[in-house]
């Protein structure tokens, strides 16, 4: 499958559990972001096409008034793991509240 990201994608070093917004439910664990995408490794299957609202926890280090970032995503992949327990998905961001994407690029350089 050829590489088809804008922005290169920064490792994630936190367990960090990323809520659907929706329902409340744990969706995985951020495994890495950019400003235009991230990968989750999922509990479920997420077709692609999906359009969701993500709630991603900002880790205590990273001093702010917020303590979530919310996205808007749609699912762009989704892939068994090995084990066949879990899915590995990537999102594409296709939203965000005013504001966020400042929190957004400071969560970034936290992690890089």
């Amino acid at each position: 499958m050829p590489e088809r990201r804008k922005e290169v994608r920064t490792p994630v070093p936190h367990s960090l559990e990323v809520k659907d917004q929706g329902d409340g439910a744990v969706v995985g664990t951020l495994a890495n972001i950019s400003s235009g995408g991230l990968m989750l490794l999922a509990q479920r299957y997420i077709e692609p096409g999906r359009v969701l609202q993500f709630s991603i926890p900002i880790p205590d280090e990273l001093i702010s008034s917020e303590t979530d970032l919310t996205v808007g995503v749609e699912s762009v992949w989704c892939e068994e793991d090995g084990l066949g327990r879990q899915h590995w998905c990537g999102f594409q961001i296709i939203d965000y509240p005013p504001g966020a994407a400042e929190l957004l690029e400071r969560l970034i350089a936290e992690f890089s």
